[in-house]
Formats: C-alpha cells, structure tokens, sequence
C-alpha cells in the first residue's frame, strides 16, 4: 500500500495543521479522491533492432484525465519520444502512446487503450482564472515516498503565456520544499485538477509554473477530435504602437511591424518593417496579443485580409494565405516578442 506523505507549509499560520478540522476534512477527501490519478512516466528505448522495448527511468510525471486512460503530461517529459511507460500508483505499469505533442502549450497527451488500472481520473475541467492566494494541493511522487506526497501551496497568477488562441495564462504554484517533478498534479480543495506543474521558478525552489487546466482541456479537445493543432502563422516580428491623433488628446494602439521573417506569408504579400496593421477581416487591431490569438486561431492556408498603413501614411489592403507556426519547441513560446 502506497504511503502518502503530506508535508504541509500554511503561510501565516503557525498553528498546527491538525487544529483546523474544516481545512483538513477538506485536505482528506482532495488527496484521496486523486492520489490513484497521478502516475509516473518512463521513456521507452529499444537498445537494437528486434529488441524488446525497455523503460529507460522515470522522466516526469502524468495525470489520468478520464476512465479510458487518457494522460497529459508536459511536452519536455516525453519529447523525443513515442511510446513511454506508465507506472500506476498500485504498483502495475503499462505501455502507452505519445497520442499528441504540442509544444506552444508545453502539453502532451498520452494514450493508454482503455487501459487506466482501476485509477480514479482526475478531470481537466475548466476553471475559473487563478485568483492571489488561492489555496491548492501539489500532488507528486518523490524519491522519498512509496507513492504520493502532497504538499498545500498557494497559487498566484503570472505574466506568462496567455496571448495564444489555446492558451490560458501560466500560475504560479508555490509549494514549500516538496520535491516536484515535471507533470505532478494541482488541485483544488475539492479535488478538481488546477493543472500540471511545469518547472521550477529559476531561484525559487519552492515555486513552480503550473499549465492551468483550461489550457489542457483546450488542447486536449483540438488533439483528439483532429490528431494535432495546427496554428496559423503571418511571419512577422510586431510590437503595440500607440497612434497620436493631429489634434493631440488620446490616441489608438495598434500593431506595428518590426521585422518580416524572409519567405514567410508576411513576405510574401509584401508586408514591410515600419509598416502598421490596423485590421484584419475588419476586425481593428488593438495591439499584439490580440493579432496573435486571432492568427493562431486559424489554420495553416487560410486566408486574412489585412488593411495596413505604411511609413508614409499610404493605405492598403492586402490578403495573406497564412502559413504553419514553427513548432521547434526549443523556440521562445512564452516571450510575448516571438514571431507571430
């Protein structure tokens, strides 16, 4: 029988966990309706061909979202990879499938055939936006533990991601000294899953970035009904500017193109630097994160008709078929100056 330790760090309060009966009642049936729907993942590596196929250490961790094996993990804990290995908290492993990859989101997908060993899933339901100070459950397996340790945090809300069509904004998930690994579970008081944590805050040991359920349960939609996100993609480097009526008072903001990747649809359609974009299919342009969730909306070959406004003050109105967004996942996918 799998232990669970549950080191718990209360900010503010000195008194003993144990003393506040409602908070643990609450604690207790969190933790025991989801400790069976965390699992650990191992790669899988053939050593030659006609081998058979072997576990080559655990690489993170996983969290079933439904009865027919359904596991999301992050991108960087099986990538690379097809096949993985999955270890249940009753001790029996099975293989299981990379079902689908997308490294915009940092999410992966795993399929096990049905096959989720009598666990308890933990559904990606979407939740309310992360509010400052609400109180989770950090869920993982440590070197430590025979199965789950738990550990109460808090989380708060980030800068981080958000500007993506698919994307909800990053948490903060601060957990105390719990050792975390890439893929272990939040959850809420009662037991709904908040998300998975990513990584360690750099300089925080304490601190993790958590991918918010509402960003799995999205993705997770768009891989299974189509196999894949495919993001539609301009090809240009933009910041917000801000237009100064002639007549003073306050301006508009909008997009301004800095840069033009060379033979991207952007180029293309003759979209040059220093050029401004001030709708698309009518819709005004405020500014970047807006251009991008709608671009990244659509899918590759569709088109956009764009009005711009060059350097000189010359009006234009181009179409663009747009092309696939770079999937290289080393790329910058939460720096808000990426290209769009």
């Amino acid at each position: 029988m799998a232990i669970l330790m549950a080191a718990f760090a209360f900010a503010g309060c000195n008194c003993p966990i144990g003393e506040h009966k409602g908070l643990q009642s609450d604690l207790d049936r969190a933790i025991g309706g989801s400790r069976s729907g965390i699992v650990a993942i191992a790669r899988d590596a053939t050593a030659s061909p006609g081998s058979p196929t072997v576990a080559t250490g655990v690489c993170g961790l996983g969290v079933i979202l439904d009865e027919s094996g359904w596991i999301v993990t992050t991108e960087r804990a099986v990538r690379g990879h097809s096949s993985v290995t999955i270890y249940y908290q009753d001790g029996c492993s099975h293989s299981g499938k990379v079902a689908g990859v997308d490294p915009e989101s940092g999410v992966a997908f795993i399929s096990t055939g049905d096959h989720a060993c009598g666990c308890f899933p933990i559904p990606a339901k979407e939740e309310k936006p992360v509010r400052l100070g609400q109180i989770g459950i950090a869920l993982a397996n440590t070197p430590v533990t025979r199965g789950v340790s738990a550990a109460l945090g808090v989380l708060s809300e980030s800068w981080l991601g958000g500007d993506d069509y698919y994307t909800s904004q990053l948490a903060l998930f601060q957990t105390g000294d719990i050792i975390m690994e890439t893929g272990g579970a939040g959850v809420s008081l009662d037991g709904g899953l908040l998300g998975i944590c990513e990584d360690r805050v750099e300089g925080h040991s304490g601190a993790w970035t958590l991918i918010p359920a509402a960003t799995i349960q999205r993705v997770s939609s768009e891989i299974r009904n189509k196999g894949s996100i495919s993001r539609g993609w301009l090809g240009i480097y933009a910041d917000d500017f801000s237009q100064e009526p002639a007549g003073g008072g306050g301006g508009k903001t909008t997009v301004r193109v800095l840069e033009v990747v060379s033979g991207s649809p952007a180029s293309i359609a003759q979209i040059e630097s220093g050029m401004l974009l001030l709708s698309v299919n009518g819709e005004p342009i405020s500014g970047v994160t807006q251009l991008r969730r709608l671009v990244t909306s659509l899918r590759p070959g569709e088109m956009l008709a764009i009005d711009s406004q060059s350097p000189d003050g010359a009006l234009s109105k181009r179409e663009i078929r747009l092309g696939s967004l770079p999937t290289d996942p080393e790329r910058l996918r939460l720096c808000r100056s990426r290209s769009l």
